[in-house]
C-alpha cells in the first residue's frame, strides 16, 4: 500500500491480516499518513515499512522516519529488488527502532517470485504465521537485489518479446501486418540497450540516496518528532 505524507512524499507500507471494512478505512486515510498511522494502531494492524532506503517513493528524509518509527511494527530489511547496501542500512534501522524484520522477493517478473522471503518456523496456518511475527519469532532469507538482476529482468521482457512476435508469425507466415511488425521490432533492437544503461543509472542514483538518508539520520536526534508532522 502506498501512504503519503502531507508534503507528498509517499511511503510503502503493508497492512497484514485486516477485514473488508478495514480496508474501506485504510484506503479512504492513506492519503494522510498522520490519519493513517493512528488508526492502525487502535486497530492491533501489524504495519511495516517497505525498502525505507529507496527513492522510488520520493525524497524520503530523517524527519518521515522519525515521525513513522513510533507507529512502525516491523522493517523490511531484505527487498530482493534493492540492493544489499540498502538492505543492509534497514537492517540497521530496524535494530535501533526494535522493529521486527521482514523481507519480499519485490518481484516484478517471474524470475524473482519467491526469492526473497520471510520464514515462521513454528508457524502452520494464517493465526500462527500472524503469532509468530507479531512475537518477532521470524527470519528473512533469499536474495539481494543487483544491476545485473534488473538488467536480466529487462533482457527477460525483450526476449519474450520477440519469441511472442516470432511465434505470431510462424502460426501467420503469411500475413504481412506480422512481417511488419517483426521487421519493426528487429530495427529496433539496440534501443534494448537504453533500459540496460537506464538501470544502471537508477542503481548509482539508489545508492548515493541511501547514503545521504544515513548521513540525515545520523546527524539528527533519535526519534526527535519530526516537522512534517506537525506541518501536516
Amino acid at each position: 500500500m502506498t501512504a503519503r505524507f502531507g508534503d507528498g512524499v509517499r511511503v510503502h507500507l503493508n497492512v497484514l491480516d485486516i477485514t473488508e471494512a478495514q480496508f474501506r478505512r485504510i484506503d479512504r486515510a492513506r492519503h494522510e499518513v498522520v490519519e493513517l498511522m493512528p488508526y492502525l494502531q487502535d486497530e492491533g494492524i501489524f504495519v511495516s515499512l517497505n525498502h525505507v532506503a529507496s527513492r522510488v517513493n520520493g525524497e524520503v528524509t530523517a524527519a518521515h522516519l522519525a515521525w513513522l518509527l513510533p507507529w512502525l511494527d516491523g522493517i523490511e530489511v531484505r527487498n530482493g529488488s534493492r540492493l544489499s547496501m540498502q538492505n543492509r542500512a534497514a537492517v540497521a534501522l530496524a535494530h535501533a527502532a526494535s522493529c521486527i524484520p521482514c523481507a519480499g522477493s519485490d518481484a516484478h517478473t517471474m524470475r524473482g517470485i519467491g526469492r526473497t522471503w520471510i520464514e515462521a518456523a513454528g508457524a502452520t496456518c494464517k493465526a500462527t504465521f500472524m503469532q509468530e511475527l507479531r512475537a518477532g519469532h521470524v527470519q528473512v532469507g533469499g536474495q539481494h537485489g543487483h544491476y545485473f538482476t534488473m538488467a536480466s529482468d529487462i533482457v527477460r521482457f525483450a526476449a519474450n518479446f520477440y519469441r511472442e512476435r516470432l511465434t505470431l508469425l510462424a502460426r501467420h507466415p503469411l500475413d504481412w501486418k506480422k512481417h511488419a511488425v517483426c521487421a519493426a521490432a528487429i530495427i529496433g533492437l539496440p534501443l534494448v540497450l537504453v533500459p540496460l544503461v537506464l538501470a544502471h543509472g537508477h542503481f548509482r542514483a539508489e545508492e548515493r540516496f541511501t547514503e545521504s538518508l544515513l548521513l540525515d539520520l545520523v546527524a539528527r536526534p533519535p526519534l526527535q518528532p519530526a516537522p512534517v508532522a506537525e506541518a501536516a
